[in-house]
């Protein structure tokens, strides 16, 4: 965004998140704005398998610590979690739910990275209350509130933590108040998150935060002051004058005016007044400005830890429920990112090379109910006293970093895969150099395609059917480039197979293969209904039967269109 000249005398100061300390920058201009990068992976660092000893004491440590300072009513036992490796850090997602024969759903969900708790959501199955209310609290009353509620969720940090209401309105039962962070008196970018209340009570809610747990600060006492900046923004800025127009859409009216506008669109390094560097900086270290390796050695300073009592119920004094110890001994059974590496590089699909290393890994659950199917009637009823359960593993691989500007191929490949048996369930290859790629040889894209669906869908196959598009010819179209036409080709395409029950297409049941020229898988997905009950077809209406029937009780309405 350019500015005008009156525009630029407007000074904003703003410290900007780095990976070890964080400089002061200045941001002229009427605002800041954020330049949100292209999102990738940072690569893996090595460590330990998602179901060593090492990662199970991580995960009480982590449960501890939520326990220690989140209350879990009785009724809310269900127990569930989910964890993700990002920048080399672990971080745990904690649920808590209500029985499925419960008489109201209620959840407790909170997500925390090394000591942090970065969110926090309950729900007590209360309907909300409508019409417009006062609250029985005031504005003063609610931010103290907020405090509170920051300093039990998140104690080291809540002395850095300024509240400011962002919504209080009649027609909530809620208000919205933000929290930012300050460093040396001074709002740390990207740092910080909002928090929920009960306007009535003063009840929590929600609670989301973004926060660098480690990161260092510089001294803001040698930056330069206001007068200096001004000066050096004029030594390192040029300005060009420029007609510019502006249209009121009231009255149609165009304005035109002489404007200048500047060619220096960054910040201002602090200390030098010399453009900051902090976006090549950024890049020169593969990391970004809203997430980065702060969270090194997270539990440093949290205590030792006891031992784990006999039954493994008592953790350093803290509690487990049953459910939890059972979430516990059900991750150990699940395939370590070793596992799914070796499995990865033999599946003749997937493809993974050594020109790879992993970035991101998580691990997840989900329960199922086991149905009871009733195809006279074409009705699935969950059994109340059963219920199953399924484990997921998600990864992402990317090329190694030195790779990156001379690799031709795909550089990066995600996966999701059944935690246990290692099913591949879907599967994604992306962001490549290759756009010489040949024309497209339908006929050998479309046998590796349904090679593809036989392999991975070998058990549902049968009740699949290839669309008609998938053989249709490779298209070819002509566009316009230099003043001179150039032909272009079909160079990848994606192969979907129909499923059909009773001769009746199931609607949204399909499998989808992408093939490029090169005889690349680049895409594998598969949507199928399990526990499906599918009535019989012989008795249905005839298209004229039901052409008639629609016409009984639906006219036609006649009307122009351009």
């Amino acid at each position: 965004m350019k500015k005008s000249i009156s525009g630029i005398a407007a000074f904003a100061m703003a410290v900007v998140t780095a990976v070890s300390s964080i400089p002061m920058t200045v941001a002229y201009g009427e605002d800041v704005i954020d330049v949100y990068e292209e999102d990738y992976y940072m690569p893996y660092e090595p460590g330990v398998s998602a179901t060593s000893d090492k990662d199970d004491q991580a995960m009480k440590e982590a449960l501890t610590i939520v326990k220690r300072r989140v209350t879990v009513p009785e009724e809310i036992s269900e127990f569930t979690y989910s964890t993700s490796l990002s920048y080399g850090t672990k971080s745990f997602n904690f649920n808590w739910t209500t029985p499925n024969d419960a008489k109201e759903h209620k959840y407790v969900k909170v997500s925390i990275v090394g000591n942090i708790i970065t969110d926090y959501t309950y729900f007590d199955g209360t309907t909300s209350r409508s019409g417009p209310r006062f609250a029985k609290m005031t504005e003063d009353q609610l931010l103290e509130k907020a405090k509170e509620h920051i300093k039990k969720l998140d104690p080291t940090i809540a002395d850095k933590a300024e509240v400011t209401l962002s919504y209080f309105g009649l027609n909530s039962n809620y208000v919205n108040i933000n929290i930012r962070r300050f460093e040396n008196g001074i709002p740390v970018n990207n740092n910080g998150g909002s928090i929920t209340l009960d306007k009535d009570t003063g009840e929590l809610k929600s609670f989301s935060i973004t926060w660098a747990d480690n990161a260092v600060f510089s001294d803001p006492g040698a930056v330069k002051t206001e007068a200096e900046t001004r000066e050096a923004y004029k030594q390192i800025c040029n300005l060009t004058p420029y007609y510019k127009s502006t249209t009121d859409w009231n009255t149609k009216k165009v304005t035109t005016r002489i404007v200048y506008d500047p060619d220096m669109t960054s910040e201002i390094d602090a200390f030098t007044g010399q453009p900051s560097t902090i976006w090549d900086d950024m890049k020169s270290a593969e990391g970004t400005r809203f997430s980065s390796d702060v969270y090194a050695n997270p539990m440093t300073g949290a205590g030792n830890y006891d031992e784990v009592s006999a039954d493994g119920a008592i953790f350093d004094g803290v509690e487990f429920t049953k459910e939890e110890l059972k979430k516990i001994q059900q991750d150990k059974k699940l395939l370590t990112k070793e596992q799914v590496t070796e499995l990865l590089k033999k599946d003749k699909f997937v493809a993974l090379t050594d020109d790879y290393v992993i970035s991101s890994y998580k691990t997840s659950g989900e329960k199922y109910p086991i149905m009871l199917l009733d195809n006279d009637k074409g009705i699935s009823t969950p059994d109340k006293d059963k219920e199953s359960e399924k484990f997921y593993i998600d990864a992402v691989y990317t090329i190694k970093s030195e790779l990156k500007n001379s690799y031709s191929g795909y550089k990066y490949i995600t996966v999701q895969l059944d935690g246990e048996t290692g099913e591949i369930l879907s599967m994604r290859k992306g962001n490549a150099d290759n756009n010489e790629l040949p024309k497209l040889d339908v006929q050998k894209s479309k046998a590796i395609a349904d090679e593809v669906a036989k392999t991975y869908c070998k058990d549902i196959i049968k009740e699949y059917k290839a669309s008609a598009s998938n053989s249709d010819p490779a298209q070819t179209w002509t566009v316009r480039v230099g003043g001179k036409d150039v032909e272009r080709s079909e160079t990848a395409r994606t192969f979907t197979y129909k499923r059909y029950v009773n001769g009746i297409q199931v609607y949204a049941d399909s499998i989808s293969v992408r093939v490029d020229s090169n005889g690349v898988v680049t895409l594998y997905d598969c949507y199928h209904s399990e526990n499906a009950a599918f009535p019989s077809a012989d008795d249905i209406l005839t298209p004229e039967q039901a052409f008639d029937k629609l016409y009984q009780q639906q006219s036609f309405n006649y009307y122009y269109d351009g």
